[in-house]
């Protein structure tokens, strides 16, 4: 059994389509061989108030 994982961090300036676009590339993990991981990082944002992401789902 393997596996392969892509991640993608959700930026605060993110819109939908920037955050789908960046998982999309690191999906592309299954493309380049087995027992991978592929992350596009970007800042983790530590510390933010859950409620700050609303405005970013109705973008």
């Amino acid at each position: 059994m393997t596996i392969s994982i892509g991640l993608a961090n959700l930026q605060v300036d993110d819109s939908a389509r920037d955050l789908l676009q960046r998982a999309d590339r690191a999906l592309s993990a299954k493309h380049k061989g087995r027992n991978r991981v592929e992350w596009l990082g970007g800042s983790v944002v530590a510390g933010r108030d859950p409620r700050s992401f609303r405005s970013w789902r109705r973008r």
